[in-house]
């Protein structure tokens, strides 16, 4: 960021943009920003989908290093030094009564909060000083395949009598339930191609995951169990 030096200052943050009827974050829409490379839909998706960044953390200011510092005493320095317009915005927080502030999350259907000791210095790596706390949604699905490769497992759900797939599981599974889940798959395979192996009937699965994405798919999937007996029956 340029300025003068004595006031040049490192942040810690996320750019985002909003969905104009939700107001929500549209995760999505930043992906689409980022990916767009033409000059002129730059600039047109700069009116219709402005970003804006979130900063969560102030790490260097005036040339001093603030990473040790508790967070407490880096949240007042960042309010002085950021003022929320139309391009920069500072993260909200609330102190102490962070299981009402959760379910209010909930309620507005947003993704999650970071809940972080007041005293906390500042860590690039994760850490139980602060904690991830995900508003996850969670559905039933088909097992209908997995990748070769064994890095996930093809979700799928009934629509209009057939199997849509709708992402791939790559999280939540143990050693264990990966192996029992190979192991017994065998006897449901019907076909395969260069990258995939696929199964009929499906296995029965219950997921969690973060939210449903615009083209019907769901956001990182993690896998919470599945019914191999089920298969069988």
């Amino acid at each position: 960021m340029e300025c003068p030096y004595h006031r040049r200052y490192l942040l810690d943050g996320e750019v985002v943009c909003f969905n104009p009827l939700t107001k929500q974050v549209d995760f999505e829409g930043v992906m689409e920003r980022f990916l767009t490379k033409n000059k002129q839909k730059i600039t047109q998706r700069a009116i219709v989908q402005p970003v804006i960044f979130v900063a969560f953390d102030i790490l260097f200011y005036k040339g001093e290093d603030l990473r040790k510092l508790p967070l407490m005493e880096r949240k007042a320095i960042l309010d002085e030094v950021i003022k929320d317009n139309q391009a920069f915005s500072k993260i909200r927080f609330i102190e102490e009564d962070g299981v009402s502030y959760f379910e209010a999350i909930k309620k507005a259907n947003l993704e999650g909060m970071v809940a972080k000791y007041k005293n906390s210095v500042y860590q690039p790596i994760r850490s139980n000083q602060w904690l991830k706390i995900i508003n996850w949604q969670y559905t039933d699905v088909f097992i209908t395949g997995y990748k070769k490769d064994q890095t996930g497992w093809i979700a799928s759900i009934e629509d209009d009598h057939r199997m849509k797939s709708v992402g791939v599981i790559e999280y939540g599974a143990s050693p264990d339930e990966r192996k029992a889940f190979y192991q017994v798959s065998k006897s449901l395979i019907t076909h395969e191609d260069q990258q995939k192996v696929y199964l009929d009937p499906g296995i029965p699965a219950k997921v969690k995951f973060r939210n449903w994405t615009k083209k019907g798919l769901l956001r990182t999937p993690v896998n919470l169990f599945y019914n191999l007996k089920e298969a069988h029956n």
